[in-house]
């Protein structure tokens, strides 16, 4: 994956099972519009972004694989999913300035 198709290959997960101080969004127009992604020629984005409707949340994304590990050149035989994770630490930079925004 690259260029500006780089999150064809991924879909943007939702779920947030550890109940964190992300709000994952749901698809790659909600992200780009968010400001939290960007595919161009010569570089991809994926970044925490803007305060989201619900408290003390920021809007971000969770990005899973489409292709299996077997796609991927892994070892196993399922057929599971890569999933990666952005995570977002706020107590740093809340530590660093005197307001995050």
């Amino acid at each position: 994956a690259k260029g500006t198709n780089f999150f064809d290959d991924f879909d943007f997960l939702s779920s947030d099972y550890n109940h964190g101080a992300s709000d994952f969004v749901g698809s790659y127009e909600d992200a780009k519009q968010a400001g939290v992604a960007l595919a161009s020629d010569s570089h991809t984005i994926l970044r925490g972004g803007p305060r989201s409707s619900h408290a003390f949340k920021r809007l971000t994304g969770k990005i899973g694989t489409k292709k299996s590990s077997d796609q991927l050149g892994g070892a196993g035989a399922g057929a599971g999913s890569l999933v990666l994770f952005v995570v977002v630490v706020l107590r740093v930079a809340a530590l660093r300035c005197a307001a995050v925004d």
